[in-house]
């Protein structure tokens, strides 16, 4: 029957999207007792609760879009990436709730634009942050930012008229299909450019990461690398979750496959990857926090013969170095400089 399985499709994303609300609303509430009790961070709540609301008022659109269009819903198939009424279809009624649909739509991709904005940006100056003695490495990632902002605006515009289009009675079906064939190239761009965004970014943290676990390595043991993989592990499923989610969609896109489910994760893995590693990191699981723990054993170290360690706020370096007391015959040892990573 037409239109029935584009009508099973959309109920199962709606569905996949409690269930990926539910998850997240628990990281979101961990990340509020987090950044207001336990380790305060005021940019970092304001990042938080952004992307909170707008992915909740994603959410109720995206189910406002099922309850008020289930005539343009059950009654349509896809075609270019524009829903096309069925021939049994009541068109008077499927004409009306498709005016609504587009509506809907338009504010359904300011949100999705504004959550690209939030979450890529907060991984950016994660990056820069790690990076802090190479800043020039946010010029080719706020590049990539501004171009999927760009096409995200532009998918914006057509979403616009779209709507304008779907109102005018003289608006043929072709001039409506080709009109959503730009915007969902403009998409596509920006998925592109957002999916590079963030493989770059977060390669470029897990390698600065593993270049200080091969310095600690090096000077106290394979062991002391241990939590430091963790982080690392923690970027990498972080980033990589998200990262399959744009895939996902665009394999779907490019194969013309109606796949409201991978949207459906792309949507809600920007709320929840960069909620995620802020909640690890306030429990003690990133790499900000084996600064503190390992202070301890830096100072042990640090106080044996010949050997001094110096920790700066990025990178742990180990040097050797030997000072003779001629007046008392014992070795001085220097404390280790410890800097708080300003993330925290």
């Amino acid at each position: 029957m037409c239109g029935e399985t584009q009508y099973k499709i959309v109920l199962s994303a709606v569905w996949v999207e409690a269930l990926l609300y539910g998850l997240y609303m628990v990281f979101f509430s961990a990340s509020i007792y987090i950044l207001v009790w336990h380790r305060p961070n005021k940019r970092n709540l304001i990042i938080s609760v952004a992307l909170f609301v707008f992915t909740t008022a994603d959410v109720f659109l995206d189910y406002s879009l099922t309850m008020v269009t289930p005539n343009t819903l059950s009654a349509s198939y896809v075609e270019g990436g524009a829903l096309v009424p069925c021939p049994d279809a009541d068109l008077t009624a499927w004409t009306g709730e498709r005016n609504i649909y587009d509506l809907l739509s338009l504010l359904i991709d300011v949100m999705y634009t504004i959550n690209f904005v939030l979450a890529d940006g907060l991984l950016i100056s994660r990056c820069v942050t790690i990076w802090s003695t190479t800043r020039s490495i946010v010029i080719p990632l706020g590049l990539l930012l501004v171009g999927t902002t760009a096409c995200n605006l532009a998918s914006i515009y057509y979403d616009s008229v779209l709507y304008i289009a779907g109102k005018s009675p003289h608006a043929s079906q072709s001039t409506v299909l080709r009109i959503a064939a730009i915007n969902n190239r403009f998409l596509e761009v920006g998925d592109i450019l957002s999916l590079a965004t963030n493989v770059i970014t977060t390669s470029l943290i897990v390698f600065k990461i593993w270049r200080m676990t091969r310095e600690i390595e090096r000077a106290m043991g394979r062991r002391a690398g241990v939590r430091y993989r963790a982080a690392m592990a923690m970027l990498i499923e972080s980033g990589a979750l998200f990262s399959a989610s744009l895939v996902t969609s665009l394999a779907s896109a490019y194969a013309s496959v109606n796949f409201d489910i991978a949207e459906v994760f792309v949507a809600m893995l920007m709320g929840i990857a960069p909620t995620l590693i802020i909640v690890r990191v306030g429990l003690g699981k990133g790499f900000e926090t084996v600064q503190d723990s390992m202070r301890e054993s830096f100072t042990g170290h640090a106080s044996a013969p010949g050997r001094e360690l110096e920790v700066s706020r990025i990178r742990f370096q180990a040097m050797q170095s030997t000072a003779s007391d001629d007046a008392r015959g014992r070795t001085k040892s220097s404390k280790p400089s410890v800097k708080r990573d300003p993330w925290r």
